[in-house]
């Protein structure tokens, strides 16, 4: 019995990168059935509303086993929906963004080999979309940052490590400036951290880490990356640069 899987195809380049990776999955063997839905801004476009996500496609996904989505413009305009990603992510609560970051076979980066997974927290913080305009002047976004939220991804994080074998988790944050939100982080991967005694907890600035990055960024090889969600969407895009 196949699995059965949603297919979103995207905007703008999506059509093309879905059917490269249909045609990887067709050379694999890999035993799918695909189902294909509509989502983002070309649909909505189209249709209008106030989600790029319609729900018929809701109700596939709610069926299916999984979903492949390519990628979907989000537009910067105040008053459009929120994005796909965002949305699937906080309706199923997929609190967990794992992006491994290693080099392919024969194609070396100029910054040279590397080999880490990136953890990001997928469903909090200024992800939320909480926003408002307080007045013509000024507005304000409230990032949104809870013990559990923090906890359980940390938890999955010390798991990838323990899988890999791998002694050492990085902790990225910002508690010199974000006092409350990234110190109930960090406490909460301390917290986690004390059930995993052969893994190591390292912390870095984001701004320390990012520099880092590419500077030495074979310091972080064998390491597991973890972050806020925010903060791990732009480290995860910076260390995607290096394979």
């Amino acid at each position: 019995m196949p699995k059965k899987v949603a297919l979103i195809r995207g905007d703008g380049a999506g059509p093309e990168l879905v059917d490269a990776m249909i045609h990887v999955l067709k050379s694999t063997g890999t035993n799918v059935e695909f189902i294909t839905c509509d989502a983002g801004l070309e649909w909505w476009e189209s249709k209008g509303g106030d989600t790029f996500v319609p729900e018929e496609t809701w109700r596939v996904l709610e069926e299916t086993d999984a979903c492949f989505k390519g990628p979907t413009t989000t537009i910067p305009v105040e008053g459009t929906p929120k994005s796909v990603a965002v949305s699937i992510r906080q309706k199923f609560d997929l609190y967990a963004n794992v992006r491994p970051i290693k080099t392919f076979p024969n194609n070396v980066g100029p910054l040279g080999e590397v080999d880490f997974v990136c953890v990001r927290e997928a469903t909090e913080g200024l992800y939320a979309g909480i926003e408002y305009r307080l007045t013509d002047d000024v507005s304000i976004a409230i990032r949104k940052v809870s013990k559990k939220a923090c906890e359980r991804v940390a938890r999955r994080a010390f798991q990838i490590a323990q899988e890999r074998n791998w002694t050492k988790l990085i902790a990225i944050y910002k508690a010199n400036i974000l006092k409350i939100t990234d110190g109930m982080f960090f406490d909460a991967v301390k917290r986690v951290g004390l059930g995993y005694s052969d893994i190591e907890v390292e912390a870095y600035f984001i701004d320390n880490f990012a520099q880092q990055l590419v500077k030495n960024p074979q310091r972080f090889d064998q390491n597991v990356v973890l972050s806020t969600n925010l903060f791990m969407d732009l480290i995860s895009e910076e260390a995607s640069g290096l394979i």
